[in-house]
């Protein structure tokens, strides 16, 4: 997701006749520039340490996927990497953490606890486990309240128990609904949950 890949010269394909044989072909070349994992880390490096506006570095580092940038912290002093932070939405923020977790203690207290109310929930509790407990005292008081109740839950499970690896981050439609009021249900909770890859249809007991 968030890459474009083109491939020159053309695949040939003039020694095959079976869509099969073909489509087989076709998915051995994508995934072999799949796999060369392109690296952005020195472009989005000098884009940071550039000194244009924080608004031109933002919209230049649109053109990046979130692991792209997670892989280019490294690359950058604490200093540019917590500047980047601050001019960063928490969203993008917590996106893109959630490809790294290295750095997350040189996030300040609030901005950390926006960072982590926009997160899933299950990815919410890997981050809080990366952090020690004095800055966790700090952030349970400024965490929205569903998110506190989310990661208790999910914590109430032994590592042990598949509960400890659930997410609350999905659709629920009561089957009593018709297609145009699903529709808009699914809208209004797609606000909230945005994995909505599956959809559970429940009965009165949920």
């Amino acid at each position: 997701s968030g890459y474009t890949v083109s491939i020159s010269p053309p695949v040939d394909f003039s020694d095959l006749s079976d869509e099969t044989a073909i489509a087989a072909r076709m998915n051995k070349v994508v995934e072999k520039e799949i796999l060369k994992e392109p690296q952005f880390t020195d472009e989005i490096v000098s884009i940071i340490r550039s000194g244009l506006p924080d608004e031109e570095i933002i919209e230049k580092l649109h053109d990046y996927h979130d692991n792209d940038i997670a892989r280019s912290l490294e690359a950058l002093t604490k200093e540019e990497r917590i500047h980047l932070y601050n001019i960063l939405e928490p969203e993008w923020v917590s996106e893109i953490f959630t490809f790294i977790e290295d750095y997350i203690q040189e996030i300040g207290i609030d901005k950390l606890a926006a960072v982590i109310n926009e997160m899933d929930s299950d990815d919410a509790v890997d981050l809080l486990e990366e952090i020690d407990e004095r800055v966790k005292e700090k952030q349970r008081p400024i965490l929205h309240e569903d998110v506190k109740a989310d990661i208790q839950l999910i914590h109430s499970y032994d590592e042990e128990e598949i509960g400890s690896l659930m997410t609350t981050n999905y659709i629920c439609i009561k089957k009593t609904l018709n297609i145009r009021q699903a529709m808009r249900e699914l809208i209004v909770q797609a606000g909230e949950n945005d994995n909505i890859s599956t959809l559970y249809v429940v009965d009165e007991n949920n």
